[in-house]
C-alpha cells in the first residue's frame, strides 16, 4: 500500500489537493524517479499512517544535479510515520514556502543523512507539536514560528486558520506579489470542490 498518491514519473507537479486518512504514506514517489523536481502547491495531507511525504524531494539512486523542487503553502498535519517529510540521503535542492509541519509522529521533517545546508531553504514556515523534534538534519529557516498555528478544528478535519493563528499574514510569496500571504495549505477552491464533509480550507492573500 502506497498510500494516497504514489508517482512514478519523473517531476511531478501538485496543485490544490488534499489527501487524508491514508493506511500508509500520503504522497510518495519511487525511487529511481523521485531525484527529479516536485512541484507541490496548496497541499494539505492530513492524519495517515505513513508519512505525509516520502521520497518526494530526491536521494542518491536519481540524478539530482541542477534540479530544484518548490514546496509553496503545504500543510502535513497528524501523519504518523517517520516525519511530515521524509527523504533518503543527498536529497536533490529544494525550496520550502509557507508550509506547516504539525502534530507528526517523529519529526516534523527528516532527511536520512547527506548535506543539505547548501540544498534546501524554508521561509516562513511554521513547526508544532511533532512528536520527537521539529526537524531532522533539515534547516532552520527565515521567520519560522513554533507556535501553535490553531486550526479552526483539526478533529473535525478543518484546517482554515483560526482568528488569532500565527499563520495569517505572516508568510511569504515566492512571486512578490503585494501584501502577505497566509501560511499552510489554506484553500477555499479545494473546499468547495471536496466533497460533501471534506476538509475545511481558505485561499489567498491576506486582507
Amino acid at each position: 500500500n502506497k498510500g494516497g498518491v504514489y508517482s512514478n514519473n519523473s517531476g511531478p507537479w501538485v496543485d490544490t489537493l488534499s489527501i487524508g486518512d491514508c493506511t500508509s504514506h500520503g504522497f510518495s514517489t519511487s525511487a529511481a524517479t523521485s531525484g527529479y523536481p516536485v512541484r507541490m502547491s496548496y497541499v494539505l495531507i492530513y492524519d495517515c499512517g505513513g508519512d505525509a511525504m516520502n521520497m518526494a524531494i530526491g536521494n542518491a539512486n536519481a540524478n539530482t544535479s541542477g534540479y530544484l523542487s518548490t514546496y509553496t503553502n503545504c500543510t502535513f498535519e497528524g501523519c504518523t510515520g517517520s516525519g511530515g517529510v521524509w527523504t533518503g540521503a543527498f536529497p536533490s535542492n529544494a525550496n520550502f514556502y509557507n508550509c506547516i509541519w504539525s502534530n507528526n509522529g517523529a519529526y516534523g521533517a527528516s532527511v536520512v543523512s547527506g548535506d543539505i545546508a547548501d540544498r534546501w531553504r524554508v521561509w516562513n514556515c511554521c513547526f508544532y507539536g511533532n512528536t520527537t523534534a521539529p526537524r531532522n538534519n533539515f534547516p532552520v529557516g527565515v521567520n519560522d514560528i513554533t507556535t501553535d498555528p490553531q486550526f479552526v478544528d483539526a478533529s473535525g478535519d478543518d484546517y482554515a486558520l483560526a482568528t488569532g493563528s500565527p499563520c495569517i499574514s505572516t508568510g511569504k510569496s515566492p512571486l512578490k506579489s503585494p501584501g502577505k500571504v497566509h501560511i499552510g495549505a489554506t484553500i477555499a477552491e479545494v473546499a468547495a470542490a471536496a466533497v460533501s464533509g471534506g476538509p475545511a480550507l481558505e485561499r489567498g492573500l491576506a486582507g
